[in-house]
């Protein structure tokens, strides 16, 4: 029965009341079980807790090696790489830090470095990080230059094969080699056209088989390294230290791995590659080393972009307000948010020596002028100090100054007016059209003035006309008389008054207005006038005054002819028939000949030496010789220079313009050849052959211009003004700042518009960086191209050059096959590149012996007189 009724009342849901002792004892054993599993699971925690805040943190051997600067000047510093360094000497992301190489290291300095290498123990991790411009050269490799480097010397570089066997031969288990070496570099000739360097590295990393060793690039084939010139800094080091500083850190465990930080780079460098200027720039990780830490993750320490823009927009915003009449204060206005003023009046000079007269008789200097000045306002943008830009320029500015000086025609005593302007001399325009006002009042007769008033008039107006010369030469009153009568040739009257003009005047050395050929001319004529019988009828006056003018247009015209030497070879043969009859009417106009001929039959004698065959067709002749010349020598300026302009723009119209451009100025150099003397002395020219030759030259010189003409438009102030319209545009375009950065490569801008468009391109690239990038389209990234293959932008470059060594007169049909090739077929791989490549190399060393050989061209017009002009300063 008990057993039943304790059945019963589990079931009822009664209790049972357990002994005393029995509850005790299973009570204490729940608690020690659950003291136990709490002081386990509470120990893990703790010893986790202790292992994360006390364990190694990661102390890689860091061996950074940044070449920022260079010893020789055609080698432009790399942009922002001294704040590159601060930011990541500053940031202290690695603990131990290799500082020999921190600064400009020279190859000796480099290959020290590298050496060391050799003496870590197998178990440092190792990161080596080597920043600085880099160069394919003739056989395909890639060259790394140092401080000391000399592009054109292959002794004075630092193959990237040395660096890569440098890290295999380093003991170390763990390695990374960091090569933040595909910026840009912009170099005359060969060393300029291979520059896609990321193109090779895979190449020359697989050729290394280093299995223990990672490579780090800063930008995948086909691209190049960006920045940002208003941020201060480079893209791809800016996020290599936000990745370091955390940003990487995609495990949460507060540790930055190689392959963490490679993903992390691959993805926002090319974010903001192609949000800021709409191209890309994708970080590629090489090789096949294994997997470790690098950094440990203790605070962020970078900056993100975005907010830098926005912190920059806010202080432009607080100078905007600080206004003066509505105007903003420039001294108020944060520093490098304007353009400098010593930049843009160096930019002013250089726009007054690109006149006719110094493209023909200094171009190198010219030339020479805007590779400093393109040259000072890269540095500037590109973070170098602007004091130091400054007075480098300034140096550079004086030195072809000087050597402008020197080559400027030397001061003549001149002979005549067109031996003057033959020489480059110009009257004061102001003069000249005050004379002709006098000629005018001269030949005018008033009916409602009385007579001696109108005298009296005329007589005021010719003293001080006359009193305006007591401070010049007789060189500018002749050249006055003569300028202000080109248009409308004097008559008796008229002669009359010049005549007296040369008789009264005075000049400040002493000197007498018949010092010139021409102002003697009209002593002569003078003379003649008054050598008359008497009263001539009205068909003799007529006759007279048409002698006159017919004789005033050939001795005028006829002294600038013979001293256009640069022509004499072409007209020598039709300018001694010209001026023999010159000669022959100068004897009917003596006044001992009055009489002896009419005034038609010497206005026939004059008009013969003018026109037909006379100096009419020599001084086409010369016009058109200059003409031609001076429209090959502003090609010259403008062909090598747009070069960097067609590499940054994708128009194929320019593009054609500008092959078609180069092969019209190619054509052109035949025609400006003079003619080669034969065994009985200089060829003679007839005018059968001149007239045909006057139409070719202009026809010439004509396409020529209009070509020019052509490449120039992006560059006019109506341009401008629509690519600072698209920066002002609600929505912000990276085209605009891409459009913008490829006009400043150029020194075609007027200084104003260069200005202008700086300022444009600054306010745009703020605010597209403090924008949130758009989401991101993976298809639009460009993947890791085949190795050995030549770039688009490799094959460009290689064409621009063919085009140019052809314009010099080298033998270039070899390379053009090569080339169609290429560009047909670029997956033909590295050979086919090379063979191109080495032959650049040999017609630029050929071109370079020939004019070394020729010496100063200046005053020549032969295919060599591009070379200085392709040539950097150095």
């Amino acid at each position: 029965m008990a057993k039943d009724a304790k059945v019963g009342q589990w079931r009822a849901g009664g209790t049972a009341k357990p002994a005393p002792a029995r509850t005790k004892a299973k009570k204490w054993s729940t608690v020690t079980i659950l003291s136990l599993l709490l002081l386990l699971v509470g120990g893990g925690s703790f010893s986790w807790l202790l292992f994360m805040f006390f364990r190694p943190l990661p102390r890689p051997y860091f061996a950074p090696f940044l070449v920022s600067a260079f010893q020789k000047p055609q080698v432009p510093p790399v942009p922002w790489l001294e704040n590159d360094r601060k930011a990541l000497v500053d940031g202290k992301y690695f603990l131990g830090i290799d500082a020999n190489g921190l600064t400009n290291p020279t190859l000796e300095v480099l290959r020290r470095g590298l050496a060391e290498l050799a003496r870590r123990s197998s178990g440092d991790a190792v990161v080596v990080y080597l920043a600085s411009y880099a160069l394919v050269d003739e056989q395909g490799t890639v060259q790394v230059l140092c401080t000391d480097s000399t592009p054109e010397t292959p002794a004075t570089l630092l193959p990237l094969r040395d660096v890569l066997e440098s890290l295999k031969a380093c003991p170390s288990k763990s390695k990374l080699l960091v090569l933040d070496i595909t910026r840009p570099l912009s170099l005359p000739g060969p060393n300029g056209v291979g520059g896609d360097v990321a193109d090779r590295i895979s190449d020359e990393v697989k050729a290394n088989k280093d299995v223990r060793t990672h490579v780090l690039v800063s930008s995948a084939p086909g691209q190049t390294s960006l920045g940002s010139e208003f941020l201060g800094e480079s893209a791809f080091n800016h996020f290599f230290r936000l990745g370091l500083g955390g940003a990487a850190d995609r495990s949460r465990d507060r540790l930055i791995t190689v392959v963490e930080l490679a993903e992390y780079l691959k993805e926002s460098v090319d974010r903001w590659a192609f949000h800021n200027w709409g191209l890309h720039q994708r970080p590629v990780l090489l090789g096949a080393g294994r997997d470790f830490p690098i950094a440990a993750v203790t605070e962020r320490k970078s900056i993100p972009p975005a907010a830098i823009a926005k912190e920059k927009g806010k202080d432009k915003e607080k100078a905007k307000d600080k206004t003066d009449a509505g105007k903003e204060k420039d001294a108020d206005r944060p520093e490098g948010e304007t353009y400098p003023k010593w930049l843009a009046d160096a930019w002013a000079q250089r726009e007054g020596w690109s006149k006719d007269d110094d493209l023909l008789n200094a171009p190198r200097q010219v030339r020479f002028l805007d590779t400093i000045l393109l040259r000072a306002e890269r540095d500037w943008r590109g973070g170098v100090p602007p004091e130091k830009v400054r007075s480098d320029l300034e140096g550079r500015m004086k030195a072809v100054q000087a050597e402008r000086e020197r080559t400027k025609p030397r001061a003549l005593t001149f002979r005549s007016v067109g031996q003057a302007f033959a020489s480059g001399w110009r009257p004061d325009p102001e003069l000249v059209a005050t004379l002709r006002g006098l000629i005018k009042l001269n030949k005018q007769r008033d009916p409602f003035l009385p007579a001696a008033a109108q005298v009296a008039k005329r007589q005021k107006a010719t003293e001080e006309f006359l009193a305006k010369f007591k401070d010049k030469i007789s060189l500018d009153l002749a050249g006055t008389i003569v300028f202000a009568t080109e248009e409308d040739r004097p008559d008796a009257e008229t002669v009359r008054l010049l005549n007296g003009l040369a008789r009264d005047a005075a000049f400040r050395d002493n000197g007498s207005g018949y010092d010139l050929v021409e102002t003697r001319f009209l002593l002569y004529l003078a003379a003649r006038l008054e050598a008359e019988a008497g009263p001539l009828e009205l068909a003799e006056q007529v006759a007279r005054d048409d002698a006159i003018r017919q004789a005033w247009g050939v001795v005028a015209l006829s002294e600038r002819a013979n001293n256009q030497t640069e022509a004499l070879e072409w007209i020598r043969g039709v300018l001694d028939e010209a001026e023999s009859r010159r000669h022959l009417g100068e004897v009917l106009l003596q006044a001992d000949a009055a009489g002896y001929a009419s005034w038609a039959q010497i206005g026939t004698v004059w008009k013969k030496a003018l026109e037909g065959d006379g100096y009419a067709l020599v001084n086409s002749a010369e016009e058109k010789i200059h003409n031609a010349r001076l429209a090959v020598r502003r090609s010259l300026a403008v062909l090598p220079a747009y070069v960097a302009y067609l590499e940054r723009v994708d128009s194929l119209d320019l593009e054609n313009s500008w092959l078609e451009a180069v092969k019209s100025a190619r054509d052109t150099f035949p025609l400006l050849q003079a003619p080669e003397p034969g065994g009985d002395g200089p060829a003679v020219v007839t005018a059968d052959v001149l007239g045909p030759r006057n139409n070719e030259l202009k026809a010439a010189s004509d396409r020529l211009d209009k070509l020019r003409d052509d490449l120039l438009r992006p560059f006019r102030p109506e341009a401008v003004a629509v690519l600072v319209k698209a920066c002002e545009e609600g929505d912000a375009d990276p085209g605009a700042l891409r459009a913008i950065d490829a006009a400043l490569a150029t020194p075609f801008l007027a200084p104003a518009d260069r200005a202008r468009l700086w300022e444009a391109s600054r306010d745009l690239a703020l605010r597209l960086a403090a924008l949130p990038p758009k989401p991101e389209d993976d298809s639009a990234a460009k993947a890791l191209e085949d190795s050995g293959t030549a770039s688009r932008g490799s094959l460009r470059r290689a064409g621009h050059l063919v085009a140019l060594l052809d314009l010099v007169g080298q033998d270039v049909a070899p390379l053009g096959a090569k080339l169609d090739a290429l560009s047909a077929r670029p997956e033909l791989g590295a050979a086919p590149w090379n063979g191109l490549m080495a032959g650049l190399h040999e017609a630029w060393k050929r071109m370079l012996d020939q004019i070394r050989k020729e010496g100063p061209w200046e005053d020549q017009d032969r295919p060599g007189a591009i070379i200085p002009i392709l040539a950097t300063d150095d």
